[in-house]
């Protein structure tokens, strides 16, 4: 992978890392655990797109290497988009666990009031 490609997920992941720290209070191992899994398919990502890319050349070079290449090409863009996947189900266990964090629990709600009064 080169050195640009390598920086853009780097940015990508600091920013998912400083995205995390501002929206969630979640302990630190489960943060770890989202952000190995962030990397993980960006980096899948990147390889699948990488190795399409090489084929799809291949492919437009002469047109019957697509009888060659055609099923591995596919098996590449089922690959990019199980990353897309990911994404989204990551997504949405983060955005479940903000929803349990924010939950207002009715006893902690009448025990400040009672402390308040």
């Amino acid at each position: 992978m080169d050195s640009n490609k390598l920086n853009k997920i780097l940015v990508k992941l600091d920013k998912f890392k400083n995205l995390l720290n501002d929206i969630c209070d979640s302990n630190h191992k489960l943060k770890d655990l989202w952000i190995e899994i962030y990397e993980n398919s960006l980096n899948d990502r990147e390889n699948a797109q990488k190795l399409f890319d090489s084929i799809l050349s291949e492919i437009d070079l002469n047109p019957t290497n697509h009888a060659i290449y055609g099923a591995q090409a596919s098996k590449y863009l089922e690959r990019l988009c199980k990353t897309n996947e990911q994404l989204l189900k990551l997504s949405e266990v983060i955005s479940n666990e903000i929803e349990v964090q924010t939950e207002i629990n009715s006893n902690d709600l009448f025990n400040r009031i009672e402390e308040d009064t």
